[in-house]
């Protein structure tokens, strides 16, 4: 499914009222900061010196700087986060819409981000080889684990009786429902 930016705001802010939760505490997980903010350059959303601040504070491992929501929304015109992609001296929705505006218009541009995207909105989200064993195969199984073996990403549930091939163990995608 592709959605427009508006209808990817629109299902942002739901999930913010359904949830009770920021959404960015949760699709941070998704992001890749360097892509997002080096997009926002291009976009003219922050200057060029903004993303030289970023990329110092990125480099140097500094938390601001790989928190999407620290990085997209800076709701105290904190010093420390001078490169935010919107700043106001104090809370307030309408900056925060626009922020997430922002961050739907980089979803929308890009296919990844788009299933990435939807994936969440399921609560699938993709996880590593190691930890689907820890899930799964050690007896752990807290959640539903599902694996996509071929370039279609197709998802297949996984139970006791599912197959899969041993080359494909560590090169498949895996997935857990939150």
């Amino acid at each position: 499914m592709t959605r427009t930016k508006e209808q990817i705001l629109e299902a942002i802010l739901k999930w913010e009222e359904d949830n009770g939760e920021s959404f960015t505490d949760y699709f941070d997980a998704n992001m890749n900061a360097d892509t997002f903010i080096f997009w926002c350059v291009g976009k003219g959303y922050i200057t060029t010196e903004q993303y030289r601040q970023w990329e110092k504070q990125y480099r140097q491992k500094i938390s601001y700087a790989s928190d999407l929501n620290s990085y997209l929304y800076n709701e105290d015109n904190d010093p420390d986060v001078p490169y935010a992609i919107v700043i106001t001296e104090e809370f307030n929705q309408e900056a925060l819409e626009k922020a997430f505006g922002i961050l739907a218009e980089f979803i929308e541009t890009s296919l990844i981000y788009q299933e990435r995207f939807e994936e969440f909105l399921t609560n699938l989200i993709e996880i590593n080889y190691e930890k689907a064993v820890q899930e799964y195969f050690r007896g752990t199984r807290r959640r539903l684990l599902y694996v996509a073996l071929d370039n279609n990403d197709n998802k297949i549930e996984i139970t006791g009786a599912t197959e899969i091939p041993f080359s494909k163990l560590t090169t498949a995608r895996w997935y857990m429902k939150l």
